[in-house]
């Protein structure tokens, strides 16, 4: 009697949970049918210029740690160099997180498989939750606004990445979820990582060590 019980209830709870899901996918394909049916401009020139947007994140970002590191070489001063390494680890952490994901525990593909909408660029068929893009988004704002004192720098990435996730979404490769999740996933990784007991201490060693071997080519 009992297990006949328990397995009511666990029936019961698994039909809600799908009913929940369905119900979140429908709300993200309203949200994505409406964002592109008002963002959208027929012409020549957007497709470009969303492709060369929603791309340009991790670029960016890849070039201010550059920017940075090549700073405290000329500086000769090592203060840059760790704010570069310490950015570097933790939003690799992230990405980590995100390969899991993605390739291990495959949750929905991308829109064009549910919707009539054409992507508006070329895409790999592979997995759209969470978005990738975001949770770097998550991960390399929430570690700047914690190990960088220039809070306008901060900023100015906020919304450079804000742009970048939302024309994601116009680009029709990613359901608005996937970007807040992506996000919340990528500030919960960072911010665990620097909560970690003596991260900090590991890390600068690391760093230390790391900044002794590149001076070795003269950098």
């Amino acid at each position: 009697m009992q297990s006949q019980t328990l397995e009511k209830i666990i029936s019961h709870t698994i039909l809600i949970a799908m009913n929940i899901l369905a119900s979140l996918q429908a709300i993200d394909v309203e949200l994505l049918t409406f964002i592109r049916e008002t963002f959208v401009l027929h012409a020549s020139w957007f497709s470009t210029f969303i492709l060369l947007v929603s791309d340009s994140e991790p670029i960016l970002f890849a070039l201010f740690l550059v920017v940075l590191w090549m700073y405290g070489w000329n500086e000769r001063d090592n203060g840059p160099k760790h704010v570069a390494l310490d950015l570097f680890w933790h939003v690799m952490g992230a990405f980590t997180l995100y390969w899991i994901i993605n390739h291990l525990l495959p949750v929905r593909p991308r829109p064009e498989a549910f919707t009539s909408l054409p992507p508006l660029i070329a895409h790999f068929p592979d997995n759209s939750f969470p978005s990738g893009h975001a949770m770097f988004f998550g991960a390399s704002w929430w570690a700047l606004y914690k190990l960088w004192q220039w809070k306008r720098v901060t900023y100015t990435f906020f919304f450079l990445w804000c742009v970048t996730v939302f024309s994601r979404v116009i680009a029709g490769i990613h359901y608005p979820g996937d970007i807040i999740v992506g996000f919340l996933l990528g500030w919960m990784i960072v911010h665990i990582l620097i909560s970690l007991p003596h991260g900090k201490r590991y890390r600068t060693y690391a760093q230390d060590t790391i900044i002794q071997l590149v001076k070795k080519v003269g950098l």
